[in-house]
């Protein structure tokens, strides 16, 4: 079984109230909370549950009640009298009592989906999708159960075999795909509300703060992430640590109904991007290029650092002819939001893919021309899309020169594609500045700066990747790079060395 999905534990949130405190407006609350002392539960509930009977007014014998169901593990049941304590009013709940009801119910789902998750580890799918149906029902409003749903059952097409294995993958992935539909449609609002305001996965603190400013108040840490809460729009924005050394990147965020207490606003609350991307590839293999559309054009809104999509997107308006309505349509979107970035990557890209490169070299440029710091996810794609736009735009005139000149170019011919050449090498120099181990970026450099002859930044550049030799020790791309790389210098037993490391890593 597959463990790449990310799913998590979720710590606890703690009550303001002491415990099992029911006062002694009557016998059935005392007994309740002797029993409850003594842990016993089932006593405990049901004399909670005769006095809620005599007296189904009683906010705190309902409230009472659905914390010994929550020891019973009885969610569904502890809901119920969550909701019942809420509006009840003889007596009515204090304004701690009524907040700890929401933290009351995070919890009961907290520790449903921790169930579910222990299932999971467990291997029993089964019991972990039952559990799972529980979670719903007790904090529907939480997409992560749907989420997690759709990751067991990709577990489960997997790991399907034997007899009438290709039928029961089918039947997996199907289900999968409905999950994740449901899923989409439960955040969707809120991708759309934060993706309009610039909002990003993956975003820095600074790129958070250049798109919506200084927060109202932020609590966050280096080791432990936290969040910015934007009073104006009653937004918060989550950062977790990013498994590269950028530091903090945007995990999620979300608008709070008022009556959500603070302490709930605090926990992250995670938007995924992998709903989005199996179900435009999905719709994408079924030739639905409308649908398909819609959610990749989505997802790279919201992860625009994800690989694939934009090239995914443009090769669906080739593949359709609809590459003047999608100029058209892109074209409105900077009319509309000319100081957003990502417009301009789009329109970029899907002239690259037209292989109109000097249209697309000007979209790069004008997010450049945008006054974005540096460190901006946006001016990082722009830079490295600039370095593959004139490197591509060379190698497309060096392949027309080679036709026309029969093998043999000029002095001006071979100018003519060594030019933009030089200009990839600009960008791609300029992307390193700030990106120094990305070993991408400097193979690129090693073999344009080969092509222009300039041999000793291109043994620089390999000499920069030796350095990276650890930290890419079982990256199969890094090694078969090296590998042609140090044919280049003619060192064949480097080569031959690392072309082997290449062949024993997955």
């Amino acid at each position: 079984m597959r463990r790449s999905v990310l799913l998590f534990p979720l710590a606890a949130l703690f009550l303001a109230l002491s415990g099992f405190d029911c006062g002694g407006a009557s016998s059935q609350m005392t007994t309740a909370k002797l029993a409850a002392q003594r842990r016993d539960y089932p006593a405990a509930a049901a004399a909670l549950e005769k006095e809620v009977e005599l007296r189904p007014n009683n906010g705190l014998a309902w409230f009472t009640l659905a914390e010994v169901y929550d020891e019973l593990e009885r969610p569904v049941d502890a809901l119920r009298a969550i909701e019942r304590a809420r509006t009840a009013t003889e007596p009515k709940l204090t304004a701690v009592q009524l907040e700890d009801t929401y933290i009351r119910q995070f919890n009961l789902w907290r520790n449903t989906y921790n169930r579910a998750l222990d299932a999971y580890r467990k291997t029993d799918m089964t019991r972990a999708l039952a559990i799972l149906d529980t979670a719903i029902i007790v904090g529907p409003d939480y997409a992560e159960n749907l989420y997690f749903k759709g990751t067991i059952y990709d577990d489960m097409k997997a790991d399907a075999g034997g007899r009438g294995a290709d039928a029961e993958a089918a039947s997996m992935d199907a289900r999968r795909l409905r999950t994740y539909e449901d899923y989409v449609k439960a955040v969707g609002p809120m991708v759309e509300m934060g993706t309009k305001l610039g909002l990003a996965l993956q975003m820095s603190p600074a790129s958070v703060e250049a798109k919506l400013g200084k927060p109202t108040r932020s609590d966050v840490s280096d080791t432990m992430g936290g969040f910015y809460y934007y009073q104006s729009q009653n937004l918060y924005v989550y950062f977790a640590p990013a498994t590269t050394e950028r530091g903090l990147a945007v995990e999620g965020w979300k608008v709070f109904d008022a009556a959500i207490p603070e302490r709930l606003r605090s926990a992250p609350v995670l938007l995924r991007a992998d709903p989005y991307a199996v179900l435009g590839m999905s719709a994408q293999s079924a030739k639905k290029h409308d649908d398909a559309l819609r959610y990749l054009q989505t997802l790279s809104r919201l992860d625009p650092n994800r690989a694939g999509v934009s090239a995914a997107i443009t090769q669906i308006y080739l593949d359709t002819k609809r590459i003047d309505q999608a100029i058209a349509s892109i074209r409105e979107e900077i009319n509309a939001n000319p100081k957003d970035a990502r417009p301009h990557i789009d329109l970029g890209n899907l002239y690259f893919g037209a292989e109109r490169f000097g249209d697309a070299s000007k979209s790069f440029e004008n997010v450049l021309a945008l006054g974005l710091p540096a460190t901006d996810d946006n001016v990082r794609i722009a830079l490295f899309n600039l370095g593959a736009v004139y490197k591509n735009w060379g190698a497309k005139v060096q392949d027309s020169i080679k036709k026309v000149s029969g093998g043999k170019p000029t002095k001006a011919q071979t100018d003519a594609y060594m030019a933009p050449l030089r200009e990839s090498v600009k960008y791609f120099e300029r992307y390193r500045s700030t990106n120094a181990s990305e070993f991408q970026v400097l193979v690129e450099l090693g073999n344009l700066y080969d092509v222009l002859g300039d041999t000793p930044n291109r043994d620089r550049m390999i000499t920069a990747l030796e350095g990276l030799a650890s930290s890419n020790a079982s990256n199969r791309d890094y090694w078969r790079s090296m590998s042609r790389l140090y044919a280049l210098l003619g060192d064949a037993k480097k080569a031959e060395a690392a072309d082997k490391r290449a062949d024993t890593l997955p």
